[in-house]
């Protein structure tokens, strides 16, 4: 069965559909490639009081943890502009090239800070090669997630992206329970002392093999076909950026407010939801690491299976019931979380863990799907990473003031609720474009 491709309004055909081996290791690629993306933020975070003392020493220990926090948001803060050159390399050099050097970046800025001596004993150079290590991450998570994602989405039958894309989505989710289980078995094998003397070094050192092993598949894959074909037809474009801000702006501005509601409650749960259970609901730290690697366990199986069903809808009604579900059962995810018990405890953080699965599915898919295959890489950085640079820098801070000003445990919901909303119009803005025939 041949694959037609539109570009821009000519049918072409692909010479043969992708085999199963080859579908089998462009996905694994693209999954594990994300696991080691995400992977550093998740144990970054993990390590963030550690990191603080070890490159920020200070008499107050609030000024090192804000400077380190800092340095977490640099990763996000530069995805935008690197996000845009990745995108338009992407478009006009193909996505094989880009994936190969996304993986190497990435492997290298977090293998160096396992490596990066301390504050004692090369001074103020430590936090500055900290920095260069956060800002070589960031360059690598501009284009890697958005490129992994076009070239599954390319080499996949039209009608399995949704479960294939869940696939690496689910490698991008499993990082969180990897994080949470390595610190707390690490912690617990070696000693509270050990590991803050220089054990939590290992958690980044980890990351190292399995960028290897996504580097030695991607080489040997070849080009996306349907990058192929834009070569073959001459359909390649010259100015990606150009064209993406000029071809359908509405369409580009309704991507990023959907998006906008999936990163929010993406950065809820992964990054915020820990914290709260410790400094809000009163949970012991390593229960808390725990409970979070359960719930991110449970958060990561279910995304693929929110990828069949969206491979059974249509993209805008799995648009609008991802970000609407979101917006109305977010509070009561954080009653339940909040509530006193156990059990309603446990029921909270499944909740929210399985709607942010849904909003998985479809948020990174629509990405790439809501946008013509000329300028797919382009548009899609653009409407990924700009939510992205956004949503983290204000949204747990805004979460824990809202907490302490109001003294409802729930308030956070709220914040879920809002960018959520904006999700819905996002998506109501998106109907009718690229719908499961389409490429």
């Amino acid at each position: 069965m041949n694959t037609s491709i539109a570009v821009e309004g000519t049918s072409l055909d692909t010479a043969v559909p992708a085999s199963p081996g080859t579908l089998r290791r462009v996905v694994v690629s693209g999954a594990i490639g994300n696991f080691v993306e995400w992977y550093d933020l998740a144990v970054y975070a993990y390590a963030a009081v550690i990191i603080s003392t070890t490159f920020f020493p200070t008499d107050n220990p609030q000024v090192g943890l804000i400077a380190t926090f800092v340095m977490f948001a640099v990763t996000y803060a530069i995805r935008p502009l690197s996000g845009i050159i990745m995108g338009v390399l992407g478009d006009r050099l193909g996505r094989k090239r880009l994936l190969v050097f996304s993986i190497l970046t990435m492997a290298a800025g977090t293998t160096a800070i396992g490596l990066l001596p301390d504050y004692s004993t090369i001074g103020i150079a430590a936090p500055i090669l900290l920095l260069a290590c956060r800002v070589v991450q960031g360059i690598a998570a501009g284009g890697e997630f958005v490129g992994a994602a076009t070239y599954v989405y390319e080499y996949a039958p039209a009608e399995r992206r949704g479960f294939l894309l869940g696939l690496i989505q689910m490698g991008t989710g499993l990082c969180y329970p990897a994080a949470a289980f390595l610190s707390f078995g690490i912690a617990s094998a070696v000693g509270p002392e050990a590991f803050a003397g220089g054990a939590w070094r290992v958690l980044f050192l980890l990351s190292a093999p399995l960028a290897l092993v996504a580097l030695y598949i991607r080489v040997k894959l070849t080009e996306s076909p349907v990058f192929k074909a834009l070569e073959a037809a001459q359909e390649v474009s010259k100015s990606p950026l150009k064209d993406s801000l000029q071809s359908n702006p509405r369409r580009l501005v309704s991507a990023i407010a959907y998006l906008l509601g999936y990163f929010g409650g993406a950065i809820m749960l992964l990054f915020f939801v820990p914290t709260y259970l410790t400094s809000v609901v009163g949970v012991d730290p390593q229960h808390a690491s725990l409970l979070m690697g359960f719930t991110t366990l449970v958060f990561a199986v279910f995304i693929p299976v929110f990828g069949l069903l969206v491979d059974r809808t249509s993209r805008t009604a799995s648009r609008l019931v991802s970000a609407g579900l979101h917006a109305a059962l977010a509070i009561p995810a954080f009653v339940l979380i909040g509530g006193g018990s156990d059990a309603a405890m446990y029921a909270g953080l499944f909740l929210l863990a399985v709607l942010q699965s849904y909003y998985y599915a479809v948020g990174p898919l629509t990405a790439v799907d809501a946008f013509p295959a000329k300028i797919r890489f382009t548009s899609g950085t653009i409407a990924y990473n700009i939510p992205a640079a956004a949503v983290p820098a204000f949204l747990p801070a805004l979460s824990a003031l809202l907490v302490a000003q109001t003294g409802l445990n729930f308030a956070p919901g709220f914040v879920i609720l809002a960018l959520s909303l904006v999700g819905v119009v996002g998506a109501l803005g998106l109907r009718g474009t690229r719908e499961r025939s389409q490429i």
